[in-house]
């Protein structure tokens, strides 16, 4: 689109349009006050091989790479 028919879209004439965006370009850019974070150092967990869980006098043993999702459904179906 050219700048005259971009300008009569939107009511604009070509002299406003080319000072403002003169006006755009020498503009300087807002300071950031992005901080770069550091993720600070972690240490290895081991996971549990089986994931009991009890209620009562009944137990069960569930992987522990079992899905989360999966294991939402047993509760809500069990509950």
């Amino acid at each position: 689109m050219s700048v005259s028919d971009f300008c009569s879209q939107h009511n604009l004439s070509t002299k406003s349009f080319y000072n403002r965006r003169s006006k755009l370009r020498t503009k300087k850019p807002p300071e950031s006050s992005f901080i770069a974070a550091k993720p600070a150092a972690s240490e290895f967990v081991s996971l549990p091989e089986l994931l009991q869980l009890k209620h009562g006098q009944s137990t069960v043993l569930l992987p522990s790479n079992t899905d989360v999702l999966w294991l939402a459904a047993l509760l809500r179906a069990l509950s």
